[in-house]
């Protein structure tokens, strides 16, 4: 069994192992693959040893936590200051490109693609050409080459294995394959897996 010294001592590596992880800048990083693997020794324990082991790994989570929420927390006192300093940005853009689009309006209206002062030229160009669906078409008659794939929509898979629809495949070879439940057919391109976390309180 590791003595409470031994123990100490392996955290103390760790600690020092995961602030020592940072950039060129001094930024704060991700653990490389080596660095993981020697976590991931510290972490090899038989039941005995984990249980002594078991408060330093959960209050350097925590403390690990912990540093995280201050930093956000940074962070979101310099967003306010951020969002503040964009909209009065966005303000004078959006002015901006409401004067040019009167300005190309009038131009149009008038009859004139090009212009030019002792200060400025104005020319209309074409740009980008733009395609965009009529308002309220299911495109439904449009080429298939020309749409994009469909999405999955997960969240009414999940509604329908919570309603009994559908389920998942608990064992043997049918482990994590989607199943309909009227008619035994797997549905075929999709798969679920139940996850898991650890809670620490």
């Amino acid at each position: 069994m590791s003595s409470l010294y031994a123990i100490t001592q392996d955290m103390e590596a760790v600690f020092k192992l995961v602030q020592n992880a940072v950039d060129e800048d001094g930024n704060p990083r991700e653990l490389n693959e080596e660095e993981c693997k020697i976590i991931q020794e510290w972490f090899t324990c038989t039941k005995e040893e984990f249980q002594n082991k078991v408060d330093s790994y959960c209050k350097f989570i925590k403390n690990c936590k912990i540093h995280a929420e201050n930093i956000d927390n940074e962070r979101k006192t310099y967003k306010a200051e951020l969002d503040r300093l964009a909209a009065r940005a966005k303000v004078q853009t959006n002015t901006a490109e409401r004067l040019q689009g009167m300005l190309k309006m009038c131009m149009e209206t008038l009859g004139i693609d090009k212009t030019k002062t002792e200060l400025f030229s104005c020319t209309i160009q074409n740009t980008q050409m733009n395609i965009k669906p009529y308002v309220g078409d299911d495109l439904g008659h449009v080429p298939e080459c020309y749409l994009k794939p469909r999405e999955l929509d997960t969240l009414a898979i999940k509604a329908d294995i919570k309603s009994g629809k559908l389920r998942v495949g608990t064992d043997g070879l049918e482990r994590g394959k989607v199943i309909d439940e009227i008619t035994g057919e797997t549905i075929q391109g999709i798969y679920a897996t139940q996850g898991t976390a650890l809670v620490i309180r």
